[in-house]
């Protein structure tokens, strides 16, 4: 392989990794904005919600008199019913080993499982439907396959890269023979991306239904009663088991340590429209690949 073709494969490697990065970046965003804390200062609810989707997993102690969350690693041994029995919190600065009975172990989800690896499968779906969409663009406007002889292969490559360009019209030169050697093959490349695009729609809105957010995208009257009723059930029961775990988390906080509240932790969904609106800006910038320029890709 030439170093010039190794460039323009790293290149558009890179390209790639920018769409992948964009959509990872902009689910964790919303991931992390489904739930609103009512912590004391001595908290720190972004923290917080960190430790939920990069490990499934947080504490609470008291450390210098303060209450403050950190992130969490269980020590090796349990009780007769799987608890831990102690914990490690930690965060860049310190880290303490914390009995199980002066600390709250809170859990993301009951199989504390990490948002953290639902975004990246989600993004990574994104990723591949994004580069359908453009790679049937493409296809769209050059859907054919070019036969040429080795004598002509530098010459072909310089057209298709000037067409490729978007160039109106092609430069040619006076070495380039054998002009009746060539020949083009229409591979027939169906319009798909627009299927693509709808596919991405309904992507992003399974991953919001997995936090248990609601998508109005679909017209109510186009589905039954019983339909709608099962499907809302479905996303709340998602929805649920996050908010369950973050309330549980919550409640044996206010029970252990009252003497360094003031008032009591609480946590609720945020509202909907707050989360679909985080959702919905990506269609602003839609036409130009989510935030990418055209020089991007």
């Amino acid at each position: 392989m030439s170093r010039r073709k190794k460039d323009k494969n790293k290149e558009q490697a890179q390209r790639w990794q920018v769409i992948y990065s964009f959509y990872f970046a902009w689910l964790k965003n919303i991931a992390m904005s489904i739930f609103e804390w009512k912590l004391p200062d001595s908290m720190n609810d972004r923290f917080l919600e960190l430790a939920f989707f990069e490990d499934g997993r947080a504490l609470a102690y008291v450390k210098d008199g303060a209450l403050i969350n950190t992130r969490a690693n269980p020590s090796n041994n349990m009780d007769m019913y799987n608890y831990f029995t102690g914990y490690t919190g930690y965060n860049v600065v310190f880290s303490d080993y914390v009995d199980a009975d002066n600390c709250v172990y809170g859990l993301n989800n009951p199989v504390t499982m990490p948002t953290f690896d639902v975004c990246d499968m989600f993004a990574t779906r994104l990723q591949k439907l994004e580069m359908g969409i453009w790679s049937n663009v493409d296809l769209q406007k050059f859907p054919i396959m070019v036969s040429a002889p080795e004598s002509q292969k530098l010459s072909v490559k310089n057209l298709m890269e000037q067409f490729e360009g978007g160039l109106p019209f092609l430069y040619t030169y006076r070495n380039f023979e054998d002009l009746n050697q060539v020949k083009c093959f229409d591979m027939k490349v169906p319009q798909i991306f627009d299927k693509l695009y709808e596919l991405k729609q309904k992507t992003l809105n399974e991953f919001l239904e997995f936090l248990g957010v609601t998508t109005p995208k679909e017209k109510k009257e186009r589905l039954l009663s019983g339909e709608i009723i099962a499907n809302n059930s479905k996303v709340g029961i998602s929805g649920a088991s996050f908010l369950w775990q973050r309330q549980e988390f919550a409640r044996k906080i206010n029970e252990k340590f009252s003497a360094y509240l003031t008032e009591p932790i609480e946590v609720r969904v945020r509202d909907y429209s707050e989360i679909l609106h985080l959702a919905e800006s990506e269609e602003m910038a839609d036409g130009t690949s989510f935030g990418l320029d055209s020089q991007s890709m």
